[in-house]
């Protein structure tokens, strides 16, 4: 009865393995989401970023001003399509970058960091790849490539122009 009951359970357990195998190996837009931020620093501090979630489809943009002027704030829904997740993944799986992340330094001071963090479950935040920077200028070119897709689809948005219609506007 006892060795019944281990087979029972060895079954089990190597079908529900399989099923998951089988779901993870799918691009499914539940599940395969990332999170893209850009950060603008001045003396260690922020004083700029951009943000966006594709789980949630929501950019913010945020301006910090320490009591110069108002600060900006700006949020805005642009829910990327299946497909444009999917060209985003195939990218970042052809290119397979050991980094996701891009930083500019002066003065041994860091000045922009960019990241893209990919989640196999967005509500488990199950991050693929580090969030380090690389001095490798392959790697960071494996990047740059991801990140200027993602930032043309966010910027080619017809909720980005209508949100920041100033920077389309003609002088």
């Amino acid at each position: 009865m006892k060795s019944l009951i281990i087979a029972f359970f060895v079954i089990f357990s190597f079908s529900g393995c399989k099923s998951q195998k089988r779901n993870n190996s799918n691009f499914n837009n539940d599940n395969i989401n990332f999170k893209y931020s850009r950060l603008y620093y001045k003396d260690s501090v922020v004083v700029e970023s951009d943000m966006y979630n594709s789980y949630t489809g929501l950019y913010q943009y945020k301006e910090y001003n320490f009591g110069f002027g108002e600060d900006k704030n700006i949020s805005t829904t642009i829910k990327l399509s299946e497909k444009e997740l999917q060209n985003i993944y195939q990218l970042y799986l052809l290119l397979n970058p050991k980094y996701l992340s891009e930083c500019t330094y002066m003065d041994g001071k860091l000045l922009y960091k960019s990241t893209i963090a990919f989640n196999v479950n967005a509500a488990k935040d199950e991050t693929l790849k580090s969030s380090e920077c690389s001095n490798d200028k392959k790697e960071n070119e494996k990047y740059s490539k991801i990140e200027t897709l993602v930032y043309d689809l966010i910027i080619k948005s017809p909720e980005y122009r209508k949100a920041f219609y100033w920077e389309f506007i003609k002088k």
